[in-house]
């Protein structure tokens, strides 16, 4: 099981409401075209990278977790938010253990785009992630066939300063997750980078197999904020 991908999808997804991808059409809208503008590309990266499509299927419903968690009805309202955005995913980019993806969600409006961004600033929502990154992870424990792990499991959410000044707005939380699998003990680390750009949503996720974060590719999300910001260029946002 890739507990990884679990929990950079857990975070992204539970944060800021900004999963899924835009339609594959021909003619794209204009908030169409932002959002494409902002999902990363290998160029983005330096060398060492390559680019991966994996299949979240093996996902638990997310939105059904949050759903049995007190702590987190109180944000149920922002998931909802999903289908006012125009969305658009990277692929997974990988180097190593590190996983890196991200999401862009162009909104209606900047008060629209900024609402979640307040919600991920308390101390409840904190709470939240935790909580329910520790119930999906353990769903999949489960579902994979690893449940005797699933006691074990240790999640530790906090948040993160990665050292990016970059948009209009910003929020970053980090987490790890201790478990053993076939008899090891293994520790994960992850991070979520949210920055709003506008009336944009643009949200990194980076998940480490051997660890803590220590490199969140900052050219990269540079990279990706210039081109939204460019795309949106003089529009009302």
């Amino acid at each position: 099981m890739r507990v990884t991908r679990v929990g950079a999808v857990a975070l992204c997804v539970c944060a800021l409401s900004v999963g899924g991808a835009s339609s594959l059409a021909a003619s794209l809208s204009p908030a169409q075209r932002i959002a494409r503008a902002g999902v990363l590309t290998i160029g983005d990266f330096s060398a060492g990278w390559g680019s991966q499509v994996e299949s979240s299927s093996g996902t638990p419903s997310l939105s059904k977790v949050y759903s049995t968690l007190p702590i987190c009805k109180p944000f149920l309202a922002l998931l909802a938010t999903r289908s006012t955005a125009v969305r658009a995913s990277s692929a997974d980019f990988i180097n190593g253990g590190l996983d890196v993806s991200n999401r862009v969600a162009v909104y209606s409006d900047r008060a629209t785009a900024s609402r979640p961004f307040a919600a991920a600033k308390t101390v409840q929502f904190s709470g939240c992630i935790q909580q329910a990154f520790e119930r999906g992870i353990r769903l999949e424990l489960i579902k994979s066939g690893q449940a005797s792990a699933a006691p074990g499991l240790a999640v530790s959410v906090e948040p993160a300063n990665p050292g990016i000044a970059a948009g209009d707005d910003q929020f970053a939380v980090g987490a790890t997750v201790g478990v053993t699998l076939g008899g090891v003990q293994q520790h994960f680390g992850f991070e979520m980078i949210a920055i709003r750009v506008g009336r944009v949503g643009d949200t990194f996720s980076y998940a480490d197999e051997t660890g803590p974060i220590t490199d969140v590719e900052p050219n990269a999300v540079h990279a990706s904020v210039s081109r939204i910001r460019a795309a949106l260029g003089s529009r009302v946002h």
